[in-house]
């Protein structure tokens, strides 16, 4: 698009390399985006309009996606989601104390979040944690106390990288820590937004939520380039003298496509996290595993079949670091409450956000 002509071509947002591009259309002639998605192979059909170059390009939409072949039976499995078991248990319950007024569901871990072992935050075989009474209890480790979490933010920086579930952190922190909007434009459309600021100025703490570039399914709707920046370009400017707290979270737009994107994605990410930590003595890495959900399911989107299959690319992808990232999970509590769609429901969205601060609060 430019002032006087306009003209549409298709896209491969989703591959490393022009070669499925090519297959699937007529064009032989491409244009190698990849500078405008900062790092991040992304090709285009080049434009037929003579008045139009590859440096024109101002806004993208992606409405068709592969079909992903499954056979007759895993299409059965699919459509009948998740199944509960019906099965009725007595279970006795005894105080250990003789205070009436002293109640525990369980005993609580001994060792505080801010001294456990992070490296085992990705090898956890057993549950994380339950739902009580609509609270989340954390076994892993001992988290602080919900009052202490603004002083804990007390001069720092939160990022957060990734899709709508994070957008649904990024307001849950906009409520919950008082973070005055920036500007307008988020609250009157968080939709629309591909990036949004708050501050706390009574505690110097201020939030940033980035939209990450492609590849990402959109479906039908238009995403300008000027939010075209990848995570890997957005960390590699992150100052390096802030007490940040960076979050990491890659799923629901990439599962449309094969999982060799988000290794190639994730690759790219974890070369800038490694310089980072490098160079950042002061700020915490943390990336938000993949979540259970059940829907929408068709043809290009599998349920959250690949979630179990994206936890063992970070796995691999990460190894080196695992004693330096913080893996944190969010299958648990989706599954604890059944959950079936894709953005959880507001006390799972909180019980992840407490996750998060009992790690990075000492």
């Amino acid at each position: 698009m430019n002032r006087t002509s306009t003209d549409e071509t298709p896209c491969a947002p989703c591959h490393p390399n022009n070669t499925h591009l090519r297959l699937l259309t007529n064009y032989t002639q491409l244009c190698n985006l990849t500078s405008f998605n900062t790092g991040m192979p992304f090709y285009c059909g080049k434009p037929t309009n003579k008045l139009l170059s590859c440096k024109n390009l101002q806004r993208v939409k992606m409405e068709k996606c592969e079909v992903l072949p499954i056979t007759d039976s895993e299409k059965v499995l699919f459509k009948r989601g998740q199944v509960t078991f019906n099965q009725t248990l007595k279970v006795t319950v005894e105080n250990r104390r003789e205070d009436i007024k002293y109640f525990s569901v369980t005993d609580r871990p001994s060792i505080p979040c801010s001294q456990y072992n992070i490296s085992r935050t990705w090898h956890f075989r057993r549950p994380t944690g339950f739902f009580y009474g609509g609270k989340w209890n954390l076994q892993t480790c001992l988290g602080v106390q919900k009052q202490h979490y603004m002083s804990c933010l007390k001069n720092r920086r939160l990022y957060l990288f990734g899709d709508s579930t994070v957008r649904q952190w990024y307001e849950a922190v906009i409520k919950r820590f008082k973070c005055k909007l920036t500007s307008d434009g988020f609250e009157k459309c968080p939709k629309c937004q591909g990036e949004s600021t708050c501050v706390n100025r009574d505690i110097n703490f201020k939030a940033n939520w980035y939209f990450h570039a492609h590849p990402i399914f959109m479906g039908r709707a238009w995403g300008t380039t000027r939010h075209w920046h990848s995570i890997s370009f957005r960390i590699d400017n992150l100052p390096r003298n802030e007490r940040a707290i960076v979050l990491i979270h890659v799923y629901a737009h990439v599962i449309n496509f094969h999982h060799n994107v988000f290794r190639q994605k994730m690759e790219i990410i974890r070369k800038s996290v490694e310089n980072y930590l490098l160079d950042s003595k002061y700020s915490i890495v943390l990336i938000k595993a993949p979540h259970a959900f059940e829907g929408p399911a068709g043809e290009c989107r599998l349920h959250d079949y690949y979630g179990d299959v994206y936890s063992k690319i970070l796995f691999e992808v990460f190894d080196g670091l695992h004693d330096k990232v913080i893996l944190l999970n969010n299958r648990d509590a989706t599954l604890a409450q059944h959950e079936k769609l894709v953005h959880p429901k507001g006390n799972i969205v909180n019980a992840m956000i407490d996750q998060m601060m009992n790690f990075v609060c000492y």
